[in-house]
């Protein structure tokens, strides 16, 4: 199974609050979760920067930054 909010936090992204806005994606195996993502575009210390949140059971978690003006073309 395969979930996916693709702006988790509607009611924050109307008001205009940003930093409350995630995406969210998971997937389930067997009734068992196995591999998470949550993706924050906009976070609290800067607009311009957003943060991944990615892992699984059999591998952790891991964390990837983005910053929107250092990659625009």
């Amino acid at each position: 199974m395969v979930w996916i909010d693709p702006l988790d936090g509607t009611k924050e992204f109307v008001r205009g609050n940003l930093t409350s806005v995630t995406v969210l994606i998971g997937l389930s195996l067997n009734g068992y979760s196995r591999f998470g993502i949550v993706h924050q575009p906009y976070s609290h210390a800067n607009s311009n920067h957003g943060v991944t949140y990615f892992g699984s059971g059999e591998h952790g978690t891991f964390q990837m930054d983005y910053d929107y003006l250092k990659n625009t073309h």
